[in-house]
Parts: structure tokens; sequence; C-alpha cells
């Protein structure tokens, strides 16, 4: 039987922390976007608890360039989805067996085919679907399930960039949710918070995304103060408790591992909800502030998410993206600093090294080593070249553009 969301949610219920629901900003781009990928099979439902994961520094989660909204939807083999019944061999007894069992319709069968739809870039058709699901989860009184398809919907909107739409039904998931027992601290709401701060910026609408963001930094915080003090409490009574209640080896080893990867959790939410903040603060200016959230998100990953001592490999992007805020404040030794350091790192992740290069090449351009910064810029046009990337190529080329600057500057003078 299936666990409510709120029972789940008091009991810290794992999140699925990988590159399936990123939210992806690029070291350089000034853009904001966010990569969903759902189960490429019929979505199980019943565990529904884990509709929408946070997207966190977790392992294979890093910052990129941003996708373009066509690619941030990436279901995989859908055939299953998809299939349909054809008369064929079955001789007409079997199709209507399966003509049958195809008008049983299900929530799983319309989320599905709404799935289907978008991947086949049927999107009228995909919104058809949706709406059913919800209106089919709400008559079976699957209240559970109508929330994940909220979040489902309010995901797709934002691919397709409808923003008001994903902002209503990012607003009612979120209604939803503290109705069920989550907390504003909880990693899911802060994701969605997150969600709805970037299309607030996309929008213009500046101070509802600052406070957004703020609000991101203070929840992931709280969230860690709560968790602290709850594992305190336990702690002071299981000092004063009479007896000690005998608890099974194996038991104790998975709880613990469950709550060693809800600290992880927390600590990822906090060091996302920095790296936001920082990018909104950047881009607006605040370059103080941005610094200063970019240092302790480096700082989470450096300790919080090391694994046997090995940093995170996040660390190379918001290495980068501190070197752009110190550039920017023209301290040019701090910015060849960590953007060098940025490089070492990124030698084995051909996707951002070309960006930090660029980075780099600006840092030297900004200084007047002119060869250092062409040649960088030439090493990082070969690499992105290499990868096919063409959102990468285009943003080193529009980099590289920098180097005729001078020249032009010199032709208008004569």
């Amino acid at each position: 039987m299936a666990a409510s969301l709120g029972s789940l949610a008091k009991s810290h219920p794992r999140l699925l922390l990988q590159l399936s629901t990123v939210l992806r900003i690029s070291c350089r781009t000034g853009a904001c976007k966010f990569s969903e990928t759902r189960n490429p099979s019929v979505p199980d439902l019943s565990k529904c608890s884990n509709f929408t994961s946070v997207a966190c520094y977790n392992d294979g989660y890093r910052l990129n360039g941003c996708p373009s909204a066509s690619s941030e939807s990436h279901h995989g083999d859908t055939d299953k989805a998809g299939a349909s019944y054809s008369i064929g061999l079955f001789g007409s007894a079997a199709w209507l067996f399966f003509k049958k069992k195809e008008e049983e319709e299900t929530i799983e069968l319309f989320v599905a085919k709404a799935t289907v739809a978008e991947q086949k870039g049927r999107m009228d058709e995909a919104e058809d679907f949706y709406h059913r699901a919800i209106v089919l989860a709400h008559q079976q009184q699957e209240e559970d399930k109508a929330t994940y398809i909220y979040d489902l919907m309010a995901n797709f909107y934002l691919r397709i960039h409808k923003h008001l739409q994903a902002e209503r039904l990012f607003k009612e998931t979120i209604k939803r949710l503290l109705e069920a027992g989550y907390q504003q601290y909880d990693p899911t709401v802060i994701e969605i918070s997150l969600k709805l701060a970037s299309m607030y910026d996309i929008q213009f609408r500046y101070t509802e995304a600052e406070a957004g963001f703020r609000f991101c930094v203070s929840q992931a915080k709280e969230g860690l103060k709560a968790y602290k003090d709850r594992q305190t409490q336990a702690l002071k009574d299981k000092k004063e408790g009479s007896a000690e209640q005998t608890v099974d080896t194996a038991t104790k080893e998975e709880k613990e591992e469950e709550e060693e990867e809800h600290l992880r959790n927390l600590y990822a939410t906090l060091g996302l909800s920095l790296d936001a903040f920082a990018k909104f603060t950047s881009d607006r200016g605040h370059l103080v502030e941005a610094e200063a959230a970019y240092v302790r998100a480096i700082g989470i990953c450096e300790n919080e998410l090391a694994i046997d001592g090995r940093p995170h490999a996040q660390l190379p992007t918001l290495l980068n993206d501190l070197g752009t805020v110190y550039e920017r404040r023209k301290d040019y030794n701090k910015a060849m600093e960590v953007v060098s350091r940025a490089e070492v790192l990124a030698r084995t992740d051909p996707d951002n090294l070309p960006i930090i290069l660029c980075n780099k090449a600006t840092i030297h351009l900004r200084i007047g080593e002119r060869e250092e910064a062409t040649s960088l810029f030439r090493k990082a046009l070969r690499l992105a070249e290499q990868t096919q990337n063409e959102e990468t190529i285009l943003f080193v080329r529009r980099a590289m553009s920098q180097l005729a600057a001078p020249r032009m500057e010199e032709v208008k003078q004569e």
C-alpha cells in the first residue's frame, strides 16, 4: 500500500539526486533554465512521493551551458508507453480483447500518452492528456497522484515556455504539499520555489525573483538547523532513556545510510540555492553578495559533499563563476587564481572546459596579455568543435569577438 506524501515527507523521503532533474545554469551565458527528465517507462504513480526530485549537487550533477527547451525533455525509450494495438495475425477476437483493454482509462495511461505526445511534438495533445489525468485522479480521490500530475504538468508548461500556466500549477503543487505535511524547508518545496524565482527573473519581475531566491536560501538553512536539532534531541532522549531498545543491525545500518543521504540532500539543496542566488545577484550587479554566496557554495562542494576527500564534481563550474565575479570587480589576480584552479579540475570535462578557458582568456585580455588570450580562445574553440555542442561553439565564438574590439578602436582612432 502506497504511503501518503505527508507521511513520506515526515520520514524524509529519499530524493532522486542525479542529472535527471537539474537546474542548469551556464557559467557565462547569463541564462537560466531547467532540464527535467522523467522515467522513460510508464510512471509508477504508487510511488509518487518522489514526483519531483531536488536538483542537487550529487553524483552526476553539474552546471553547464543551458539547453534549449526542446532538449530539456529526455524521456528515453517510449515504445512501451506508446504501444498500439492492431488486428494483425491475432484476428478480430484478439482485436476486440485488446481494444477493451485499451479503453480502460487509467491515470498512468494518460500520463504515458502525454509523455509520448510531447516527444512527438504534439503539445496540444500532451496538454489534453495531462488534464484528463488530473480529472481522473480527482474522480478516483487519488490526491497524491493528483499532486504528482500537477507537478508534471507545471514542468511541461515550463519546458514549452508557458510561464504563467507553469507558475499557477507550481503554486498549486506547493499548496498541496504543505497541506499534505511537507515543511517549507523540505528540498522538494525549495526546488519548486527556485523554479518560480527563476521564472520571475525571466519575466523581469526582479523584486519577486529576489524574494524567491532569498526565501530558498533561508529555508535551506532552516532545514539544516531543524535536522541538527532533531539529531541533538534524539541523542539526548537516548541518553536519558531508562532502557535501550534492541535494534536489528541491518535495520540500524539502513537507517544510518538514509540519515546520511538526507543530510547530503539538505546540504545539496543549500548549495543549489546559494548558486542560483549568486547567479541572480551577479546579474543585477550586486557582486559582493554574489561572491559570498559562491564562496559558501564552493565550501559545501569541498567539504560536506566531498567523497573520500575528493571535492564534488560541481566545484570547477562554481570556481569559474566566482572568477567571473572577480573579473567584473577588476580583481584580476583573484580571478586568474580561481579560474586556473577550475581549469585544472575540469580537464576531464569536455563540456565545461571550453567555457572555463574562455573565461581565462578574457582575464588575460583584460590585463593586456593579448597573445595568451588568443591562444586560449583558439584552444577553447577547438575543444568545443570536438564536442560538436553548437551552443558551446557559439558561446566561444562570441567570446572570441572580444579580440576584434581593440583593433576596431585602433582603426577608428586612425
